[in-house]
């Protein structure tokens, strides 16, 4: 034995993160595939140990070496790797999903909200182009789930702060909801999240490989229509639902829940809700149109933010086409 972390003056486990450079590439490789409290044998050629130099004195040049490690701890980083292959995007990706669940389970929102913001941001667009379908369809129900369970987590933000009568009520929170369940539907529903979507979801689409990013959207579509009846999008309709009725927007919370309702008609709650929702409409509608002073100008404003927010994306498009044409006209 050469040495060891168990014994002597470093008595203690060595620690390091993978991806980095504080340790050496076969214990990064042998602990990416081990779980916390496995202990595992693991031969390095001197490529992935010491190299051609070795160690002196106590590793030659060239030397094959054995190493016992044992996983004692993991703590995962709070930010979130890029990588420019999909491979290892997505499964960083899917790794930021599963913390963000773990957050969800000891009701830790506020720090589940942001691993679910850093899973959307592992795989930028760009990467799914020429992806065969099955990575699109893998890509396609990360995002759907990384954007439902956000809009969970700003829900449920949004009603401790109005428990706690904090400034403006969690409005921050419901606004969030509203942002992220429009993105959702958008992407993955497309132009049948303002008309009437069916329990059959989207389909018929014909799956198909993006080979630009105006084709991402009709792909994500199409990938999340061949995955079955759309429940995911009966979930974001009711989220964005009681988020609009937070903000005061009854009638567009009546309308996100009929379609809710159209989408999972066997629910009984989105049922009891899309009732009261309505009984609450009629109530207003007969009072004073006083009571209504100032509702119109802010729905205006929300639906204003709204357009700016869908130019501001159109423009980012364009402009990544537009680079994407240089590029291949330099090549």
């Amino acid at each position: 034995m050469l040495d060891s972390s168990r014994e002597g003056h470093r008595s203690s486990p060595c620690a390091f993160q993978l991806g980095g450079r504080a340790a050496l590439e076969a214990w990064q490789r042998a602990a990416a595939t081990m779980r916390c409290g496995e202990v595992a044998w693991v031969r390095s050629s001197a490529k992935f140990a010491f190299g051609a130099l070795g160690a002196m004195p106590l590793v030659p040049a060239n030397a094959t070496l054995w190493f016992q490690l044992e996983i004692v701890n993991i703590r995962h980083p709070g930010t979130v790797q890029f990588f420019k292959d999909f491979g290892l995007a997505i499964e960083e990706a899917e790794r930021q999903l599963e913390v963000g669940r773990g957050d969800v389970q000891r009701k830790a929102f506020g720090q589940a909200r942001q691993a679910f913001r850093r899973a959307l941001n592992a795989v930028p667009d760009k990467l799914l182009l020429r992806r065969p379908v099955e990575d699109v369809a893998r890509f396609a129900d990360m995002e759907r789930s990384a954007l439902l369970n956000q809009a969970l987590c700003s829900l449920r933000l949004g009603e401790e702060a109005q428990a706690q009568e904090q400034q403006h009520g969690g409005a921050e929170h419901w606004q969030d909801v509203v942002r992220v369940c429009t993105l959702l539907l958008e992407r993955h529903l497309g132009a049948r999240s303002a008309a009437s979507p069916s329990e059959e979801g989207v389909g018929p689409w014909q799956q198909q490989t993006p080979t630009d990013t105006s084709m991402i959207s009709a792909c994500l579509q199409a990938a999340s229509g061949a995955a079955g009846p759309a429940t995911w999008a009966a979930k974001a309709f009711f989220r964005r639902a009681t988020a609009r009725e937070h903000l005061g927007y009854v009638s567009d919370a009546v309308g996100d829940l009929s379609a809710a309702r159209r989408l999972a008609p066997g629910d009984a709650g989105v049922a009891e809700k899309l009732e009261a929702l309505r009984r609450r409409q009629r109530q207003s509608e007969l009072k004073p149109s006083a009571m209504f002073a100032g509702i119109l100008e802010r729905e205006l404003a929300e639906r204003e933010r709204e357009e700016q927010a869908r130019s501001l994306q159109e423009k980012k498009r364009r402009r990544e086409e537009r680079l994407q044409r240089q590029s291949a006209s330099a090549a």
